[in-house]
């Protein structure tokens, strides 16, 4: 089966509204968009695609999902939420991680893309944070 990636051995599954996809988010790209103020999920962290890790498949692992805590925090988003803005959810599995999906469909047009962002940020829940 062919993602939108690459080539995986793995089957690609529906992903259902009330899962939930872990996005790793590296802590210098939180400190360029907000400077380090308190946990608070800033709009322009949210890129063209967002990488994601579906909970069902990763298993819930919180010890698993990031190689490095000190760099690292994790953001939770319930898919049926992310749809809702509408944006996409797509389990993307690639050879290194069967678990891997993608959030979509960020607008090209700035003011909703930026509605969009502000609506993912807005979602978002720390599951691990820095």
């Amino acid at each position: 089966m062919h993602s939108e990636i690459g080539c995986s051995i793995f089957k690609v599954e529906e992903i259902p509204d009330e899962d939930e996809v872990y996005y790793c988010l590296h802590i210098e790209l939180y400190r360029l968009h907000y400077g380090g103020k308190p946990l608070t999920v800033h709009p322009k962290m949210i890129r063209r695609r967002v990488n994601c890790r579906l909970v069902q498949i990763f298993g819930g692992e919180r010890g698993k999902i990031q190689a490095n805590p000190s760099d690292n925090a994790v953001l939770g988003f319930i898919v049926g939420q992310v749809r809702r803005i509408p944006m996409d959810v797509k389990h993307d599995p690639i050879e290194q991680n069967m678990a891997h999906s993608l959030i979509s469909k960020l607008s090209k047009e700035k003011r909703q893309k930026m509605r969009q962002r502000d609506e993912l940020a807005r979602i978002a829940r720390w599951v691990i944070e820095f």
